[in-house]
Parts: C-alpha cells; sequence; structure tokens
C-alpha cells in the first residue's frame, strides 16, 4: 500500500462511505496499518503521526475502533451500527465507545475533525491510556452518546479542546446541550 504523503485512504482498505455497511474491520485494518509503520520511538522530536483520513465520508461502525500510538485519524464520520454490542454496565448504558485510545501507554496520538453519531447505543471516545501522553483530541462533534460522549479514565498529558458534544442519554432523561 502506497502512502506517498504521509496520508492512508481508508477507501484504500475497503471502506465503504455509504453510512448503512458496516465498515469497522475495514477501518481498523487501515488504522493497525498506520500504526505498522509509524515510529515506536515516540520521544524521537523528527517523527511524525501517520494519517488515518476517513476522507471526508460517512462509514457505519459496529465495533470500537483502537487508535495506536502515533496515528492520527481525521476527517469524516463514524456512525455507530444501533444493533452492535457496545457493552453494556448492568443498567442499559454502553460500556464501550466509537473510537478508543485504550492500549497500554498509546502516546502522541490524535483524533482530528471526526464527527461521531453515537444513535445512544455507543460513548464517542474512550481514553485510557495508562502510561500514554501527548495524546490530542481535537475538533470533534459527539452526538447522542449512549451515556458518555468523552471518557477520559486514564490520560496523562492528553489534551483535549474544541469539541462539541451535544444529546447525550443521561438515565431516563435526554441531554441536549443547545437547551
Amino acid at each position: 500500500m502506497k502512502i506517498g504523503d504521509g496520508t492512508i485512504h481508508v477507501a484504500d482498505f475497503g471502506a465503504i462511505s455509504d453510512g448503512i455497511t458496516d465498515t469497522a474491520e475495514d477501518l481498523q485494518t487501515a488504522i493497525d496499518y498506520a500504526g505498522s509503520l509509524a515510529s515506536t520511538d515516540w520521544l524521537d522530536p523528527g517523527a511524525s503521526n501517520i494519517v488515518v483520513d476517513v476522507d471526508g465520508g460517512s462509514y457505519l461502525v459496529g465495533a470500537p475502533l483502537t487508535v495506536p500510538s502515533r496515528v492520527k485519524l481525521q476527517n469524516g464520520q463514524l456512525i455507530a451500527d444501533t444493533s452492535a454490542d457496545w457493552g453494556d454496565d448492568g443498567s442499559g448504558k454502553p460500556t464501550r465507545a466509537v473510537v478508543e485510545l485504550s492500549l497500554a501507554a498509546t502516546r502522541a496520538t490524535e483524533i482530528y475533525g471526526i464527527t461521531i453519531i453515537c444513535g445512544h447505543a455507543a460513548n464517542g471516545i474512550l481514553i485510557d491510556v495508562g502510561g500514554g501522553a501527548f495524546n490530542r483530541i481535537t475538533k470533534n462533534i459527539i452526538s447522542g452518546a449512549g451515556e458518555v460522549g468523552i471518557h477520559v479514565k486514564s490520560a496523562a498529558g492528553t489534551y483535549i479542546e474544541n469539541n462539541v458534544i451535544t444529546e447525550w442519554f443521561m438515565g431516563e432523561e435526554e441531554f441536549n446541550s443547545d437547551e
């Protein structure tokens, strides 16, 4: 697979941008490929992230996308498949998120310019990177989260800025941040 400018396009991995076909496996394959190309020396000042470009498309996902170190996921829309299993904490609330930074010591990962439509079935972004650092969650829109738009469990040195979270489910009531 050729990535001349350091960018991987998800369509090259078979991801279908119709918002109907579950493309989680294709998207994860592109993300994993980017991770395999990324520098393993996170202190290297000359290393840059490998970009996984969602190409401005709309992609249905039926499983969490796990983004590893030195990968930047950007530019598109991810729609949670409401019929998929997003986990259950025992009260009907989901435990999994559409995008997860959940690998131990995930470093220098970016989620940028992604719209995540959760359909009240999944959470938006989970950050649980024990020992990780220098991650950025910037300019994303998360709508209809099952419980949490951005769930931070462990995130030393992670920057979360300029994100918009609307319409998340809170017990028996829906909360809309526009009200």
